[in-house]
């Protein structure tokens, strides 16, 4: 692990040690969290304030020594299940035995976004309604939790130079707890109105294609998705998926409680400028994400046979 290395090189001449961590280190699929498979059990844990950084933590189940693995593309009989966060709580823990509670700073990640995102995961939305046309969209009020890049290494920064330590979940975009977080409404109706402004800005400029047309969202139920095989996280990005027992644990991905890093000093620009910055600066979608036109146009056709809009 390049944490030995790290702290080994390091520990002589540096009294400080910041670990970026990440959310997956979490143990979603531990029986405390058994009762989040309802929907009941998800609203008490949302209602609770959501996943705080005392929950379980991963252990690495591969039978490969984890300390000497240089790459995660061996077999799952080498590294087990959900090694990508069994191996980041093995690397907390070494920075901690270095350094102890007082030297370490451990922070936990959720979704990162914003300009210069490469992952291509929340830049995929305003990007999609940008070009025009009809998106096809999760459930209007499905939730996400996303952080601006800009905002999560500001605070790193303030909390490096004021050698604050401890454990912290670093995930937005809410300071008033869960339910102040942004739902997918929230985030397409921001990347409908940045596409206003973005063709007007083409218009003027007489640059662009504006031959798709102008921009339109149709949010799909979860269960439509789910009968149609609409693929959660990579069809339609950052959707989690409609809540059954198989994906329950994946639910809690945008349940993070945020209150230990809030109380420190973290805070968060308005969602519409990391919207415009995934706009601008994020990656271009490669096929990585989203549906085929063809196939997106198709269940848009269908969303609409099985929900047509009310007759006024």
């Amino acid at each position: 692990l390049a944490a030995l290395k790290s702290t080994a090189a390091l520990q002589a001449t540096v009294g400080f040690y910041c670990f970026i961590s990440t959310v997956s280190v979490y143990d979603v699929g531990h029986e405390r969290f058994s009762a989040a498979s309802t929907p009941d059990g998800l609203a008490a844990l949302s209602a609770a304030g959501g996943l705080r950084e005392d929950a379980p933590l991963l252990q690495f189940s591969g039978k490969a020594d984890p300390y000497t693995i240089a790459s995660q593309r061996g077999s799952d009989e080498e590294l087990g299940e959900n090694s990508y966060g069994a191996l980041k709580v093995l690397c907390e823990e070494i920075v901690k035995d270095a350094y102890g509670p007082a030297g370490t700073l451990i922070i936990r990640p959720g979704i990162v976004a914003g300009a210069f995102d490469p992952s291509g995961r929340l830049s995929y939305w305003p990007k999609r309604v940008s070009r025009g046309g009809t998106t096809l969209a999760p459930p209007a009020d499905a939730a996400l939790q996303f952080i601006d890049a800009v905002d999560l290494g500001e605070w790193t920064v303030r909390m490096c130079e004021s050698r604050t330590s401890g454990v912290f979940n670093a995930v937005g975009t809410q300071t008033k707890g869960l339910a102040d977080r942004p739902t997918f409404g929230d985030v397409l109706a921001t990347c409908l109105t940045l596409a206003d402004v973005e063709q007007t800005r083409q218009a003027i400029a007489g640059s662009g294609d504006l031959s798709a047309g102008p921009a339109e969202v149709v949010h799909a139920s979860a269960e439509f998705l789910s009968e149609q095989g609409v693929a959660t996280f990579t069809d339609l990005p950052l959707w989690t998926g409609a809540l059954t027992a198989e994906n329950a644990s994946s639910q809690l991905l945008f349940r993070m409680s945020n209150e230990a890093a809030v109380h420190e000093g973290l805070t968060f620009r308005p969602r519409d400028q990391t919207l415009l910055g995934a706009l601008q600066h994020g990656a271009e979608n490669k096929g990585a994400w989203g549906l085929p036109e063809s196939m997106e146009q198709a269940l848009v056709a269908a969303t609409r046979v099985a929900s047509p809009p009310a007759k006024l």
